[in-house]
This record gives C-alpha cells, sequence and structure tokens, in this order.
C-alpha cells in the first residue's frame, strides 16, 4: 500500500482520529519507541484494529517499515501471523506489499507463515472437520470459490487436486472459475 501519510493522501481528520483512538497504531506507524513504551506497559491491546484501513499496530509497523517497533511487538507477545478481520491481511502481506524487506526477513525470522491459508485449509480437510465442497457462506460459496477470489493459486490447485468440485454454483449461479 502507498504510503498514503508521506504522499499527502492522509487527511488531518485520519490523523486526529489515529491520535486520539489508536495511539499504539500511531507510534507503531511513526516508529516512536517512548511513545510505545509507554502504551505497552499499561497492558497493551494488540490486535485492536483501527477505524482507517482495520489494522492493527503490527500491520502498521510492517507498512511502514518501522523495524524496531516490529521486533518489540513481537517479543512482547504479539502474533506475527495476526490477520485482519476486515481484508484477511497479515503483518507479513504488508511488509511484502509496501517492499518492507527488512521487516519481511524478521517476520519469517519470528516464524510467519508465508501460506498460511493452504496450510490451514490442509489440516481442516485432513482432520474431516469441513468438507471439500461444504458451503460456507451466505452467499453458497465453497473454499474453491473463496481461493479463487482472494487470488490464491496455491489453495486452488490444492482444493482442485483434491477433489473439490469444480461445478458447484453459489447464489448468483457462478462456479468458482468465473
Amino acid at each position: 500500500m502507498e504510503d498514503e501519510h508521506e504522499s499527502g493522501n492522509w487527511s488531518p481528520t485520519s490523523e486526529d482520529l489515529l491520535e486520539s483512538h489508536y495511539p499504539l497504531h500511531r507510534a507503531c506507524r511513526d516508529g516512536d519507541l517512548d511513545a510505545m513504551s509507554l502504551l505497552l506497559s499499561n497492558g497493551p491491546n494488540f490486535y485492536q484494529e483501527d477505524g482507517l484501513y482495520g489494522w492493527t499496530p503490527i500491520h502498521w509497523a510492517a507498512n511502514f517499515g518501522k523495524f524496531t517497533c516490529l521486533m518489540r511487538l513481537i517479543e512482547q507477545g504479539c502474533n506475527c501471523d495476526y490477520s485482519t478481520e476486515r481484508l484477511n491481511q497479515t503483518p507479513l502481506h504488508m511488509a511484502a506489499h509496501s517492499g518492507k524487506g527488512h521487516c519481511l526477513k524478521w517476520l519469517l525470522h519470528s516464524g510467519a507463515a508465508i501460506n498460511r491459508q493452504l496450510a490451514c485449509l490442509r489440516k481442516l480437510v485432513i482432520e474431516r472437520s469441513v468438507g471439500l465442497d461444504t458451503i460456507t457462506s451466505k452467499f453458497s460459496q465453497t473454499a474453491l470459490h473463496f481461493a479463487a477470489q482472494s487470488g490464491q493459486p496455491h489453495c486452488v490447485q490444492w482444493l482442485v487436486q483434491s477433489g473439490a468440485n469444480l461445478l458447484i454454483q453459489d447464489y448468483m449461479g457462478e462456479t468458482a472459475l468465473h
């Protein structure tokens, strides 16, 4: 994601919201270690998603390349694989998308999963807690629909090789191939 804060697309209202409601997020974005340390000492909420992008503090640190903040969050117990509710993004996604190689390497070193979605999918199907063709949404979509829509070629390939039905239609009559 482009650094909107530095490119001029950041509004004063957004800045005020971040400062007043999400001070740990702001500290991680700005690399403000003093503020971050103080906020962490008060019992951090590592997984509070902001009202702007739905990011947590570790997502802000990864996106803006604030390596020391990222390192401190992980050392304090923050899960480096936390996935956001809004867009299912992990800190690894953020670091990769914003070209922050040093953060990307640290996240991988800290155990971030590269193909987390595929590993989770395999586990669910192998343990038979979810069938390959189970409808998983109010839109009558299967795991194959979701994998195809979210651009997860490894998941799509694995589901097809494992026998997922390519012909199941969602509520609009579309298969995962549409």
